[in-house]
């Protein structure tokens, strides 16, 4: 030929492509002509189902899993509504749904646009297991035997895994699905990509080495994803290898493999499994979602208890404050109450003490009257008597009448002296009232001596000169006497009267009385009518405590003010405090 391409002068036949196809037709004439069965394994492509026909694959596989023949089926839609009758009736509706062998009555047809396939007329299957799904349960059961397909579902989570670990081919849909719903997140996933083969025969050794690499960089979760394909391109993953591979792995494996009716042994050792790749990614966006949202909730919550607690904390605070102002307050009210009282006792109790001395002065002056009065009357009889027995014998008895007046004065001046230091403790105010009685009462004993006297001179005119002149001498001695009593009562009242300390008492009772004057006098500076009276006011809130703070006030909160004069009721409109 190629020395018919370089001979220009040899023109070369060329075929149209439907002359071609139409010799193929000719050549598979008689090979169409005839019916057979055909046993294989059925692989349905739902995809493809279009006005009620049926599409798929016969796929003749060996013991090891290798294809040895594969070729495109199809059932019109006359033919595959009597065949689903069919298998109905006979209790198998699924029968052409999944991966089965069957035994199909067909024919071999030839399309000069859709190529060589297979048309089947009957189906008389031989309900089982397909290859891929023997393969599959084998290896599960093996790995359920020694424990190992659990093992993989207990490894730990982290709660908000960002660093990714991915396995996929690296060019695939896939791949793009996956990273394009991880990067249209708000959230930081830092993805690593370790490319391997999604079908056949590396990927089981591709997919173990990627696993471990991943292991090796840390990651927080592995995922392994693939797109969709027949169920001979997703068996590859049903391989021992790769399930021990995930089951011994230390980091949370997710698979997204095939679509949603695709399994593979990953799908059952796996973590999690999810439909698809793109409902991995989106899994994990959703998980990071949950965890934001669930501590933006948290932290909403944290801040309204902490304001809470700070609201609390202020509103203890202020009550604290205002107690203790109260409490100082009332407590200042309970000390001046005490000390008024203490004032007032002091008083009552001076009052009580000067009445009472007073009253026992005046009880003792009453007492030393009366016992003048008994001396002085005592005194007088005894005179009488002696004046009596005088008139009987005036010259045989006139010295023993002198010497018992004499004896009587004595003892009368005696009683007084005994009498007067008896009541010298006693003696007060009244001395002076007490000193205008006795000279009373001795003016009249004297008046009285006198008399007598008088008397005695009268009668004893006609006796003997030495009588007289003893009478006369007896008298000047009477009226000496008498005087000296006088004098010497003067002097003891004076004494007396200093001993029992008087002007001392009325030195303390002066000084008492200045201090309750001072007391009264601070008392009355401090009281607060006078600061009222010098133009302050008292402010009050609702509850009738004093407002000492702006910020003890509310805008809008009514307030009472206490004047010298009167009260005021207002509005707070505006506040303002020395902070600003």
């Amino acid at each position: 030929m190629e020395s018919n391409l370089r001979d220009s002068s040899v023109q070369p036949k060329i075929h149209r492509l439907r002359v071609v196809t139409a010799r193929l037709k000719a050549l598979l004439l008689d090979a169409t002509k005839k019916n057979f069965w055909v046993r294989a394994q059925l692989v349905s492509n739902k995809g493809n189902r279009q006005g009620g026909h049926f599409y798929g694959e016969l796929v003749d596989i060996d013991d090891n899993g290798q294809t040895l023949a594969k070729m495109r089926v199809v059932i019109w839609r006359a033919e595959y509504q009597k065949i689903r009758q069919k298998l109905l009736d006979d209790g198998q509706p699924d029968a052409l749904e999944g991966n089965r062998e069957i035994c199909a009555y067909c024919a071999v047809r030839f399309h000069e646009v859709y190529g060589l396939q297979l048309q089947v007329f009957d189906v008389d299957p031989t309900f089982g297991e397909s290859h891929i799904d023997r393969n599959r349960r084998q290896i599960l059961e093996k790995l359920q035997r020694e424990g190992l397909l659990d093992k993989n579902k207990t490894t730990e989570l982290v709660a908000a895994p960002l660093r990714i670990g991915l396995i996929t081919s690296a060019n695939s849909a896939a791949c793009a699905d996956f990273t394009k719903t991880l990067g249209a997140s708000p959230f930081s996933f830092k993805t690593l990509l370790v490319p391997a083969a999604m079908q056949g025969q590396a990927t089981a050794n591709e997919v173990v080495a990627a696993i471990g690499t991943l292991v090796a960089s840390r990651v927080e979760v592995i995922c392994l994803v693939r797109g969709g394909g027949s169920p001979m391109d997703l068996a590859w993953f049903d391989d021992e290898a790769i399930g021990r591979a995930i089951a011994n792995c230390p980091v949370p494996v997710w698979v997204g493999i095939g679509h949603e009716i695709d399994l593979t042994v990953p799908d059952f050792v796996a973590h999690t499994p999810h439909k698809t790749p793109t409902a991995v990614a989106e899994a994990l966006v959703e998980r990071i979602r949950v965890l934001d949202n669930d501590l933006a909730l948290f932290r909403d919550r944290l801040l309204e208890v902490f304001s809470r607690r700070m609201e609390l904390a202020d509103r203890s605070i202020v009550q604290n404050r205002n107690g203790l102002q109260q409490g100082t307050r009332k407590h200042l009210e309970i000390q001046n109450e005490r000390f008024l009282g203490h004032v007032l006792k002091l008083e009552s109790a001076l009052d009580a003490m000067v009445a009472g001395r007073a009253r026992r002065l005046s009880e003792c002056v009453i007492q030393l009257k009366e016992r003048v009065r008994g001396e002085i009357g005592s005194g007088e009889q005894s005179l009488g008597n002696t004046t009596s027995r005088f008139e009987d014998g005036l010259t045989r008895r006139l010295q023993r009448a002198h010497e018992a007046g004499l004896r009587g004065v004595n003892g009368l001046v005696e009683g007084i002296r005994k009498h007067l230091a008896w009541n010298e403790e006693r003696f007060r105010r009244r001395a002076v009232t007490l000193r205008g009685a006795i000279d009373k009462a001795f003016d009249s004993r004297a008046g009285l001596l006198a008399t007598m006297c008088i008397l005695l001179e009268e009668r004893s005119r006609g006796g003997q000169a030495d009588g007289q002149r003893e009478l006369d001498r007896r008298k000047h001695e009477l009226l000496a006497a008498v005087d000296r009593i006088v004098d010497g009562r003067q002097k003891i009242l004076d004494l007396k009267t200093s001993r029992f300390g008087f002007a001392q008492y009325q030195q303390s009772l002066e000084r008492a009385s200045r201090h309750l004057d001072e007391k009264g006098k601070r008392l009355i500076a401090l009281s607060p009518e006078r600061h009222l009276a010098r133009g302050y006011s008292i402010t009050r809130d609702g509850q009738g405590r004093v407002i000492r703070d702006a910020r003890e006030t509310q805008v809008g909160e009514p307030i009472h003010t206490q004047l010298a004069e009167g009260f005021l009721t207002s509005t707070v409109v505006h506040k303002e405090n020395e902070d600003g």
